[in-house]
């Protein structure tokens, strides 16, 4: 028997193949999701540190302020 001669034969391989698209596209939304979720704690960390950052600068504002007013 040839491989897609009869309709039945031709109905599988459709089948197959629709349930191979479809493993496939869930996987690449799997990793697109991992990606995403990944970004998203990256970008909180930026901003986090951006605020650390500021906080620092005014300190070190405010320290040269008061050392030049008690001088």
């Amino acid at each position: 028997m040839r491989i897609g001669k009869t309709i039945g034969s031709k109905l599988y391989w459709g089948f197959g193949g629709i349930l191979v698209v479809v493993a496939v596209l869930s996987v690449a939304n799997l990793v697109a999701l991992f990606y995403e979720q990944g970004t998203k704690e990256t970008y909180k960390r930026v901003i986090e540190m951006s605020r650390q950052t500021s906080e620092v600068e005014q300190a070190v504002l405010n320290s040269g302020l008061h050392l030049r007013n008690y001088l």
